[in-house]
Formats: C-alpha cells, structure tokens, sequence
C-alpha cells in the first residue's frame, strides 16, 4: 500500500462516518419534532395580578433617635413589653448565655418597626468612638432610669 491509497482510504472512511452522523443528527430531529408534537404547546401559566403590598416609609434612624432624646420627658415616654423574669442560674452555666439570647430575640420581636429602627440607631451609635458613646450614654441614662423604674 503506498501513501496515496492510505489518504484514500481515511477520505472514505471519513465521508462514510460523516454520512451516518449526518443520518444519525436527522433522525435524532425527526424523533424529537414527534416528541414536541405530542407533548403539545407548552404550558404557560399566568397567576392573577396582585399588587405588592406597599412600602411603609420609616423616618431615618438618625432623625428617630434625636426627636427621642430632644422630646424626652419622664412620663411622656411609651414603655415597652414587660421585662420577663431573670434566669435563677449564675452567669457562669453554659445554659445562661443561650436563655439571654432567646429572651432577647423574643424581646426584640415584640417590639415595632419604629423601635426597632430606633434600637438600631442606637446600636449604631454606641458603635461609633468613645467621645460620641459617651455622650450618648449619658443622653439615655435618663429614659433608661424611666424606663427601669417602670418595670421594677
């Protein structure tokens, strides 16, 4: 066999697969236009339009916290859920710190979303430095004192 008859033979050989990749990709379409044809049109489904619920526009937190501390006066101040009774364990129980943080939460959760925009205002600023915390904590002091003295 010399060169020339074996570049004739991978040609034809070539064109032969070629040929049934051709028939096989054509079969292959037929086969799925039949399957497309029984499974019918697609099945769009509209859901009734319903209107978003509407976004309640919330004060900044900033403007909150400084109307709170501006506008305080001891009885003028609405008080919030009552405190839930102290667990009896000591601080030092592993049980403690998870109980506080549930109580917390729960805490947290009764509360609306002014105060809890007014809460993180105020997470947010003792967060900031120690001058600015400083002078904050001493602005709370007051309501935190009204507030305490209501719950004991």
């Amino acid at each position: 066999m010399s060169y020339r008859d074996d570049v004739d033979s991978l040609y034809m050989r070539a064109s032969a697969l070629q040929r049934e990749l051709d028939r096989a990709q054509s079969e292959l379409a037929r086969r799925d236009a039949e399957l497309a044809a029984l499974r019918g049109p697609p099945i769009v489904r509209e859901w009734p339009n319903a209107s978003p619920l509407p976004l309640r526009e919330l004060p900044a937190a900033e403007t909150t916290l400084a109307q709170l501390i501006d506008t305080f006066t001891p009885r003028g101040l609405p008080l919030p859920p009552p405190t839930p009774p102290a667990p009896r364990e000591p601080e030092w129980l592993s049980g403690y710190r998870a109980k506080l943080l549930e109580a917390t939460r729960d805490r947290l959760g009764e509360l609306g979303p002014e105060s809890l925009v007014l809460v993180g205002a105020i997470i947010e600023e003792l967060a900031m430095e120690p001058s600015h915390r400083t002078k904050l904590l001493d602005q709370l002091r007051p309501i935190v004192r009204e507030i305490a003295g209501n719950h004991s």
